[in-house]
């Protein structure tokens, strides 16, 4: 089986990862070949804490670069000498940008990056601009552009660190300062999975906010005493306000945690399928995660928990240094 996956890479770390387990744990060897391979998903996290459980660290063996790469490190000049046919319309775009007229910078940058689609360091640009209007979501759409044309720049920290980035910190540590027991790198990852950090975001199932939260979710919270908020009700507007949205998505990943005892493939599941239908899974499924893991009978949730799961491999490992789950499942 391991010689025909040349020609069905995608499934590389899912054959790789079974193949240690019916080795019943024997063969860790297989655990380091999806290290190396770099291809973060689902398999790739629990190869990662299998093998940290076994006293390895892979942290050796997967590197992120701390110098981005030369283009990027020598940018506003690349830029520059690289747009010299439209000098003009860069000036422009600079000046703007300084007098902080940021909606008129955008025209002329995205005017410049319309004609000058070889100039993959626009992206670069792009993705600072977005940040200085709020607009998270095309920041780091553009960042993974920018990862996409610099593939040789591998795993780099300023790379990553656009991909995964910090928006509303100092709101996500206030929540979780007061529910001691939530990771705030967990609260972001949820976020960046369930918004992608837009603020007004509303799903066709009505969830609202950075969180998407459930408006009857979040008033169950309030009528039930599981936030610190003095809130007796809860409107759209409410939802919307990154404070509010950020403490009840808070408070209620601090509800999941207690509920699920701390196992976060359970509570990652609970916060997209609810918490009723991952009990029910647990009487009809295996008890073993990866079992579990393979036998969620929601395509969406399934996904949802990887997307989580691969977020906050990063997100700990860019921002903290380290990456550490004690308990998955």
């Amino acid at each position: 089986a391991l010689e025909g996956l040349q020609k069905f890479p995608q499934y590389k770390n899912q054959v790789l990862f079974w193949s240690y387990k019916l080795s019943k744990n024997d063969k860790p060897e297989l655990l380091w070949e999806i290290i190396e391979g770099g291809n973060i998903d689902y398999y790739f996290v629990r190869s990662w804490q299998e093998l940290t459980r076994r006293g390895y660290d892979p942290q050796k063996r997967f590197k992120i670069e701390n110098h981005p790469p030369p283009e990027i490190e020598n940018y506003p000049q690349s830029l520059s000498s690289q747009l010299k046919r439209a000098e003009k319309h860069w000036e422009t775009y600079l000046f703007l940008k300084e007098k902080g007229f940021y909606r008129n910078a955008e025209i002329e940058l995205l005017f410049l990056h319309y004609k000058n689609p070889s100039v993959k360091l626009l992206h670069f640009e792009l993705v600072k601009l977005y940040i200085s209007l709020s607009e998270y979501r095309k920041a780091i759409l553009h960042a993974l552009y920018l990862q996409q044309n610099f593939p040789q720049a591998g795993q780099n920290l300023i790379l990553l660190r656009n991909l995964y980035p910090l928006f509303f910190k100092e709101k996500v540590e206030k929540a979780t300062h007061l529910f001691r027991g939530v990771d705030p790198y967990l609260v972001l990852s949820v976020i960046r999975a369930e918004s992608f950090f837009e603020v007004n975001i509303k799903s066709r199932a009505g969830a609202l906010g950075l969180t998407q939260l459930m408006p009857q979710t979040a008033q169950w919270m309030l009528e039930t005493g599981k936030t610190k908020l003095t809130l007796e009700t809860v409107d759209e507007e409410s939802l919307l306000d990154p404070e509010i949205n950020i403490h009840i998505g808070v408070a209620y990943l601090n509800y999941l945690l207690k509920q699920f005892e701390g196992k976060l493939v359970q509570v990652i599941c609970s916060y997209n399928a609810g918490p009723g239908r991952v009990q029910q899974w647990l009487q009809r499924y295996p008890a073993d995660p990866d079992f579990f893991f393979e036998s969620i009978p929601f395509s969406e949730t399934k996904g949802y928990l990887e997307k989580v799961l691969v977020n906050y491999f990063y997100y700990s490992l860019i921002w903290k240094g380290y990456f550490s789950i004690q308990q998955l499942f």
